[in-house]
């Protein structure tokens, strides 16, 4: 309950800024909906650097149980870097990279009772083309991409009783397409 308190709390101290007029602002958060929905907040960040060129911090938070027998945590922290075809904040083209560090650490209740342990790093570089809507401050970004996994470790381990098993995958690289809606509001 306090991530939801926390975010709507930045949510308001945003929407009230006297700053608020997206023609001559330097910064937008964003919010990803699809995320809300599901219980994971994932926050970005823009920050003008140039009339076109824009950086800044991505976080992602998911702490998520189900049926008391599956619990997992998720974190993410990346910087991201877009081109806007019509200057920052304006309605139009954007074209972005990103980098985003990612561990999940989850754990399962088999119907043996034995704990599975699941721990994962990943580093991700995604490659995001998209449109930006403006109404004011308030705007809406939609972006398809493609991202590259590279998983860092990933440990499984199955406590059944008094034996523990424990197995690390290799180092792998895989990809996945991205489709991505954020709402957000130019400061």
């Amino acid at each position: 309950m306090s991530k939801l308190s926390t975010l709507l709390i930045i949510c308001a101290a945003l929407f009230f800024s006297s700053n608020s007029h997206a023609y001559n602002s330097n910064g937008n958060f964003r919010v990803s909906p699809a995320g809300l929905l599901l219980g994971a907040v994932n926050l970005e960040l823009d920050i003008a650097i140039d009339r076109r060129l824009s950086i800044g911090p991505m976080y992602t938070y998911w702490d998520f149980e189900a049926n008391n027998d599956f619990k997992a945590l998720s974190q993410a922290y990346g910087v991201r870097m877009d081109w806007h075809q019509n200057r920052f904040n304006r309605e139009g083209m954007l074209y972005g990279v990103y980098y985003k560090h990612w561990t999940v650490d989850a754990e399962y209740l088999d119907d043996n009772d034995d704990l599975i342990k699941n721990n994962v790093a990943m580093n991700m570089l995604g490659f995001v083309g998209g449109y930006r809507w403006m109404w004011d401050s308030f705007n809406v970004t939609t972006e398809v991409g493609y991202r590259l996994i590279q998983l860092d470790g990933f440990k499984l381990k199955v406590e059944t009783g008094e034996n523990t098993k424990a197995r690390i995958t290799d180092i792998s690289v895989v990809g996945a397409l991205i489709l991505d809606v954020t709402v957000g509001w130019a400061f």
